[in-house]
Order: C-alpha cells, then sequence, then structure tokens
C-alpha cells in the first residue's frame, strides 16, 4: 500500500456533511465516502461503504476511480484497505458488492480478491440502449483472512 491517501468524509443519511470520526446511530455505522488520491493530491475516484447492517454483520461497498488513473492498483488498494476496516475493526463478518455484467475489469479484479460470485441479478441494469446482468460477489471476514494472512498477524 503505497502510492495513495485516502480522505475519510462521512455523510448522514439525509447527505449532510458530518464529523471526520465514524457516525454511529442505534448501533449502525451510517453512510460513508473516502475520496481516493495519489500522492501528488490528485483525487483520483472514491469508494463508500453503505448497507451497513451492525446486527447482521454485513456491508456492502461502491467504487469508482476516474478513467485517467484506472488500471493502477488505486481500486485494489482501496477495496483492501475499506475490507481490513470492516473486518478487523469493525468485526464484521460479510462484504456484499456487485459488478455490471458488462465491467470485464471489476469482475476480473473482485474474483482476483478473493470474492465468490454469489448469483446474478438477471437484466437489472439498464444502460447504453439495453439490459445488463449485475454480478453479484460476497466475502466473508474468514475468506479475507485466509487469502490476506499478513492482516492477521498485525496487531
Amino acid at each position: 500500500m503505497s502510492d495513495m491517501l485516502l480522505k475519510a468524509v462521512f455523510w448522514d443519511l439525509d447527505g449532510t456533511l458530518i464529523d471526520s470520526e465514524p457516525y454511529w446511530h442505534e448501533g449502525e455505522m451510517e453512510t460513508f465516502r473516502f475520496m481516493i488520491e495519489d500522492l501528488e493530491g490528485n483525487t483520483v475516484g472514491s469508494i463508500n461503504a453503505h448497507d451497513v447492517d451492525a446486527r447482521m454483520g454485513t456491508f456492502s461497498y461502491g467504487l469508482g476511480i476516474y478513467e485517467p488513473y484506472r488500471r493502477r492498483g488505486y481500486a485494489r488498494e482501496a477495496i483492501l484497505l475499506l475490507l481490513r476496516f470492516y473486518f478487523l475493526e469493525l468485526r464484521m463478518h460479510k462484504c456484499n458488492t456487485a459488478a455490471y455484467s458488462f465491467n470485464e475489469a471489476s469482475i476480473g479484479l473482485h474474483r482476483s480478491l478473493g470474492f465468490v460470485e454469489e448469483g446474478r441479478l438477471r437484466e437489472s441494469v439498464y444502460t447504453k440502449g439495453r439490459y445488463f446482468d449485475d454480478v453479484c460477489f460476497g466475502m466473508t471476514r474468514e475468506e479475507f483472512l485466509e487469502k490476506y494472512s499478513e492482516f492477521a498477524q498485525e496487531g
């Protein structure tokens, strides 16, 4: 993890910017977004956690990297940082995410990170004049620690 910084920006459910500390409401963390920057301070994209359910131990995320910065490792690094935080610090059990079926780069990235394809929501996305599937992925805390055992060794 080398050439990027994450800036935490926390938003309340109504879209109001709140403090830079995690905001908890009735046992659940509200939606937040990390802005991803390179070491020169250029914003290269963002990653946001959502559908956080502390009782069930599940969360989801969305990710966007601007075109000129794609395929440079920013997405991989941001996802790993988010997973590490949610699995090891917040003790969540499972991450769910999805990629559009036309986004082969995202599908390949999630597979390479160790996510398991759990199914498809057929023709649930309309863009570019046609319908596409939403490819659903999941990873448990145990799967994360098995693949990234170096994180379990940190104290």
